[in-house]
Parts: structure tokens; sequence; C-alpha cells
């Protein structure tokens, strides 16, 4: 019988455990609180582009200690959702497609971290000559992605509904269109600091002006470190209205995650900016101190 790895996540503690001939376990001294309870068998898993390794069942359900006991938690595993799909190239598919080094894929991305914590990601689908792809493996909410040289991620729909960026906990033969267009928009622009001076320790952010959007993951949320010059460039942008930043670039690397909080604050010290379809726009910023650039 394949063994299991069992872990606990929450309240900023971890816990790891194996399971028995039996499929039992035990987890001692753990404290009161709301924690997930992560299983995933261990098999060999091979990650990169050669032959992949299937990684077996799994399971994630939220655990609550109340300082009593838990016994007798049943724990039923699965090997996910198996999804299909189709990429569309919005301008016609290019032929053969430049400067790429290797067969087109599908990945997938973590919706939640905090949700999904020990949970392997699904090996990244490789798309077929006809452009078709198959993903199997998915367990938890998850965005979808895929992009080629000089293509961009346009829209990621299931029937009629757009979940580019909201997290989906998919369903079995779900069918995906993910649309690549190249008529996509770039902003650059300089950036100074408080006395005029191109600013070479800085970084930008961009987001949309859409709070559903908000998010490290999005689609619509762009980040760039500045040159030594001082000058930012950010590619693949669609349509709409956005903010933009520029933030010390220590500020660069912060995990803006689920919550919205940090983009409230950047919004305060942004500026606004309307993009439009396959456009070149250029924007100098002034470095911005406290706030949401502190």
């Amino acid at each position: 019988m394949m063994r299991r790895t069992l872990g606990t996540t929450g309240g900023g503690s971890s816990f790891g455990f194996n399971t028995d001939e039996k499929g039992q376990f035990q987890m001692r001294n753990i404290a009161t609180g709301n924690y997930r309870l992560i299983v995933r068998q261990t098999r060999p898993f091979t990650p990169g582009p050669g032959p992949q390794t299937d990684p077996g069942e799994m399971a994630s359900l939220p655990v609550t200690i109340a300082g009593a006991d838990l016994d007798n938690v049943m724990v039923m595993t699965t090997p996910g959702v198996a999804i299909t799909g189709q990429v569309v190239f919005e301008q016609g598919p290019p032929s053969p497609i430049p400067g790429m080094p290797g067969p087109l894929r599908v990945m997938a991305m973590v919706g939640n971290p905090d949700d999904m914590a020990g949970l392997q990601t699904p090996q990244p689908a490789l798309v077929k000559p006809d452009l078709t792809f198959a993903m199997k493996g998915l367990l938890g909410e998850f965005l979808l992605r895929a992009s080629a040289p000089s293509q961009y991620l346009k829209s990621v729909t299931v029937g009629s509904e757009d979940i580019t960026d909201k997290p989906r906990e998919f369903k079995s033969n779900d069918r995906v269109t993910i649309t690549l267009t190249s008529r996509a928009s770039t902003v650059e622009g300089d950036v100074s600091d408080g006395a005029g001076a191109p600013s070479a320790e800085a970084g930008v952010i961009l987001f949309s002006e859409d709070k559903a959007a908000w998010r490290f993951n999005s689609s619509r949320v762009k980040r760039s470190p500045v040159d030594p010059s001082g000058h930012f460039r950010l590619a693949g942008l669609l349509p709409g209205r956005y903010l933009i930043v520029a933030v010390p670039r220590e500020r660069l690397g912060m995990q803006i995650g689920n919550d919205t909080a940090i983009f409230e604050e950047l919004s305060k010290v942004a500026t606004a900016l309307v993009i439009g379809e396959d456009e070149e726009r250029k924007v100098d910023l002034k470095i911005v101190m406290g706030s949401g650039g502190q």
C-alpha cells in the first residue's frame, strides 16, 4: 500500500506525518485553531519538460481544533479533476511560432495560496498541433495561463463564463478556451526621485482599477524594476483602466496576496491611466515614499 504524507497548515504552524500500513495516522500536541489537512501520496515526482510521473491521489480538507481530541477523521483521497480545452489565437495561429523553444504549454496557478499550501500543482499540459490540451490532477481553486512569443493572454473561459482572474474549482470534463492575442499594449517611461533625478533604485507596479482584480496573480497586475537609467517598460497589457505607481525597489518583491489592503494603500498614491488596444503609452513617474510606497 502506498504510504501517504500528511500535514496540517494554519495559524503560522505546520506539522507533517506518515500513515501506517492501514492508512491510519495520529498527530499530537496541536494547538487550538483552524487548520487544513493535506494528504498526498509519496510517489516520485519529476518536474520539468521531460516524462512526468503521476503524482497520485490527494486530499485537502479544513480542520478545526477546539481544545478537545479530534478522533476518527475520515479522509477520502482523489486523483483530482481532469479538464480539456482549446487554445485560440485571436489573430490566427502563427506558423511556425517564431522563437518558440518548445511545445506550447498550459499551466495551472494556485488561486488562493493560503488554502493550498502543501498540495502539488498539476503538471503543465502540452498543447497538441490541433491546439487542444488536456490537464489532470486539479484539486482546489486554480487559474490557467498560457503564453507564446509575441502573444499575450486575453481571456480564459468555461462556456460563457470568464474565469481569467477568477480562481475556479474545476469540474470534471470542464471545457476551457484560452484566447491569446498579439494586440496588446505597452507602457514605458522614466522614474525620478524627489529631487527630479533619475532613480535606478525603484520598481513600478501597475494594477487594474477594478478591485476584483486586486490579487498578485491577476493578469492585470504587472511589476517591473527600472534599468540603471531609471527607465521601465511593461508589455502585454489589455485595454482597461489602471493605476500605476513607482515604489522603492525593495517594495517590488512584496507579497500582494488576496488581502486588498496593500492595493488600497498603493491606490492612494498611484497615477490613473486608461489603456487602449494595441497602444504604446509613455508615462513618467516620481518614486513615492510613505503610505502604500513605504
